[in-house]
């Protein structure tokens, strides 16, 4: 079992199969659940948040109408503490990856999925607020 600091085991992630609210920045476009929340805290990874968020903007990701319901994103950290973040539109389709030289992060691998980014583009440019409903939102897989 890998621990993510002496309060966070990858098990602990498994315990959240839902959200009571959703949390949200200006900086992104979607908002968060109470998992998303807890690793990120817990982990320090908010940086992938924002990692998820500005690639919505790249032309294999923004460009790919499959991609606006579902997105499955996947964080491999190597031996030697590089990593690669890969997009998928399912299993064994990748549509986008980069390459990081190093991070911190504290557990060899970590999946996340993008639903609904269509609710985002399609208020492209209109004011928002905070209604989640305008959107995507991303989840651990157990929250689905």
């Amino acid at each position: 079992m890998h621990t993510l600091n002496k309060t966070l085991c990858e098990s602990d992630l498994e315990k959240f199969d839902g959200t009571t609210k959703y949390y949200s920045s200006n900086i992104l476009n979607f908002v968060y659940t109470d998992g998303v929340q807890y690793l990120a805290e817990r982990a320090k990874c908010y940086w992938l948040l924002f990692e998820i968020g500005i690639s919505q903007y790249e032309k294999q990701i923004k460009g790919n109408k499959r991609l606006q319901e579902m997105q499955f994103w996947t964080l491999k950290v190597n031996q030697d503490k590089s990593a690669k973040l890969l997009c998928e539109e399912d299993i064994n389709i990748p549509v986008f990856e980069k390459e990081l030289i190093y991070t911190s992060f504290p557990i060899p691998e970590i999946k996340l999925w993008l639903c609904n980014m269509a609710q985002f583009w399609s208020s492209y440019g209109e004011r928002r607020g905070t209604n989640p409903e305008k959107y995507g939102k991303l989840i651990l897989p157990s929250e689905y």
